[in-house]
């Protein structure tokens, strides 16, 4: 036969279960709940920053851009003025 046995009311989710401590169940719910609830947060973080850095890579893909086609013209008109 089994004995289940409270020893401190501040530590109800602690029992004793034939002279072994167990924990009650449902112990770990508050720190499950607070884990998923930083897991969120987190996530929405590193959603918005990925946002931000994809924005980010636009910006310079297309400064790039502007950057190769400045230095294919300018590249251009010093060959023209060499061939003179």
């Amino acid at each position: 036969m089994r004995r289940i046995s409270h020893h401190d009311n501040r530590l109800s989710h602690v029992r004793t279960l034939n002279g072994k401590r167990t924990r009650a169940p449902g112990w770990a719910d508050p720190i499950v709940r607070r884990a998923q609830l930083e897991t969120a947060e987190a996530a929405m973080l590193l959603h918005d920053e990925l946002v931000e850095l994809r924005k980010e890579v636009r910006e310079l893909r297309r400064a790039n851009e502007i950057l190769q086609a400045a230095a294919s013209f300018f590249g251009a008109e010093l060959d023209r003025r060499q061939k003179k």
